[in-house]
């Protein structure tokens, strides 16, 4: 140690005593204040003297005088190793499985896990302000231990949480030909100010560089899944540049999704007779009662939600199966008890309701059992290619002028899927069925290739990511600040069992 830092450290220890060791402590050449667990840069008395003077100190002290407590500092606390690994893997667990950190100050329960454990179990706060950080930063060690190395697919996605707030998650996953590898990991979890394609732009650059920078190297991103939303697909055209190997698909559920809203758009009666049963059996236990005691062997009506992959399709095979019975139940309801059941029974007997029912279900009948196919991970790429490849040939040959118009629908959204085509031409490389490679991928290397042998044709797993948050932010964790909400979703979202 030089004089003149000797010299530094002497002096601030002697401005230390000067204002109080319970207030000030040193930590080598800079003073921290135990108030505010600040730290001071100060070489004049008159520097700690503006701290003390400051609102946020005044407050803070005043809290802690009329509190009548003197507060334990973090720094101050004696505790051993083994209690900190247990306050870690305490948190871990909390957080694992989505319950609140508040509830560790419940009596009953606090009781429990003392008495079983024979250890002091810590506050909420504790854990929170001490703990919470290392679990993110535990998860994301282990999932920069997978992924880095390796090639990668990416996808990203945004929803408006119940606070209105505009999330987007990135999903990393590895591409691997060994399917136990291609394991995926929500690395990243943020609040954007709009959405837009140079947010979603930037988003992406972030979230690839949350390691560190030039930890994942920009030629092992070689995949994008994204849904078809035009600010995705301009910020994937302008990733390309940084990124050269970085190829760009939109989700194939998402697609057929969009089909199977094009056919609901053609049929408003079969739509109507849908969303009306829909609200008859709709917290009516009578009705329900008496659904039962009719059609004992059959379920009540589903309940579809547009945002439900695939669920209205279903809807419309249940009332076309069930009509019979369905009808029979409506005519026995009271129409005066609600406007639902009168709309019903005018849908139940008009003409055309049981033919557009009919038609439905023999033309379009494989689109739900395709989409939930769709939705399983680690489908093989020849696999994921060739349904979908199955439903261009039974769109193109259901007849009909609807027919027509839906098929037109789907063709023009795979247009717009440009790099699809890529996608199909590696999958015939991988079983053998095209010895020629297309021009647009010659710039990936054999063993590049090989990796796509499991890739997603999906942005399925971004989207499990969503629910999961939904379900992690209910009404009583809306408190939770922006800027901490990845703390609590990555270690939720990426279990990892030792």
């Amino acid at each position: 140690m030089t004089r003149v830092k000797a010299a530094k450290i002497l002096k601030l220890k002697g401005f230390v005593q000067a204002f109080g060791k319970d207030i000030f402590k040193t930590d080598g050449d800079i003073i921290v204040c135990k108030i505010c667990e600040k730290s001071i840069t100060a070489d004049r008395k008159s520097q700690i003297q503006q701290h003390v003077n400051t609102d946020a100190h005044q407050s803070k002290l005043n809290c802690l005088i009329t509190s009548g407590k003197n507060q334990l500092f973090l720094s101050e606390c004696d505790i051993s190793d083994s209690s900190k690994k247990f306050n870690l893997d305490l948190t871990e667990a909390f957080v694992a499985a989505d319950i609140s950190l508040c509830k560790i100050d419940n009596s009953i329960l606090k009781g429990f896990l003392t008495k079983y454990t024979n250890r002091t179990i810590p506050s909420e706060s504790a854990l929170r302000k001490s703990y919470l950080r290392q679990c993110y930063e535990n998860s994301m060690s282990k999932i920069k231990e997978k992924v880095v190395g390796r090639k990668l697919w990416v996808s990203i996605d945004e929803t408006t949480d119940s606070c209105g707030r505009k999330i987007a998650n990135c999903v990393v996953g590895i591409l691997s030909e060994n399917m136990k590898e291609c394991n995926s990991y929500l690395i990243n979890t943020s609040v954007l100010c709009s959405t837009n394609a140079n947010t979603i732009a930037k988003f992406f650059d972030e979230s690839i560089n949350i390691f560190g920078l030039r930890i994942l190297h920009k030629e092992d991103i070689l995949l994008f899944v994204t849904d078809a939303a035009p600010y995705m697909i301009k910020a994937a055209n302008g990733l390309t540049i940084l990124y050269p190997k970085l190829m760009h698909i939109t989700c194939l559920a998402h697609a057929l999704h969009r089909v199977s809203e094009e056919i609901r758009r053609h049929f408003p009666n079969v739509d109507s007779l849908i969303a009306n049963c829909k609200k008859i059996f709709l917290k009516a236990p009578t009705r329900i009662k008496k659904f039962k005691e009719i059609a004992p062997a059959i379920p009540l009506p589903p309940k579809p939600s547009i945002i439900r992959w695939g669920t209205w399709l279903s809807s419309a095979m249940y009332y076309c199966v069930n009509f019979d019975i369905i009808r029979d139940i409506i005519l026995e309801l009271d129409e005066d008890e609600v406007i639902s059941i009168g709309k019903c029974k005018d849908l139940i007997e008009s003409e055309n309701i049981r033919s557009d029912l009919t038609y439905i279900y023999s033309s379009y009948d494989f689109l739900p059992l395709l989409i939930k196919r769709l939705e399983q991970r680690n489908l093989h790429l020849s696999e994921s290619i060739a349904m979908y490849e199955n439903t261009q040939m039974n769109l193109e040959n259901a007849k009909g002028n609807i027919a027509n118009a839906i098929s037109q629908k789907f063709d023009t959204i795979m247009k717009r899927n440009i790099n699809f085509k890529n996608l199909q031409c590696i999958a015939k490389c991988l079983d053998g069925s095209e010895k020629m490679l297309a021009e647009n991928i010659s710039n990936l290397s054999n063993r590049e290739i090989t990796c796509f042998k499991f890739a997603p044709v999906t942005s399925c797993d971004v989207e499990r990511s969503f629910s999961k948050y939904k379900n992690m932010l209910r009404p009583n964790r809306y408190q939770i600040k922006d800027e901490n909400l990845h703390l609590y979703t990555i270690p939720y979202c990426n279990v990892f069992v030792e």
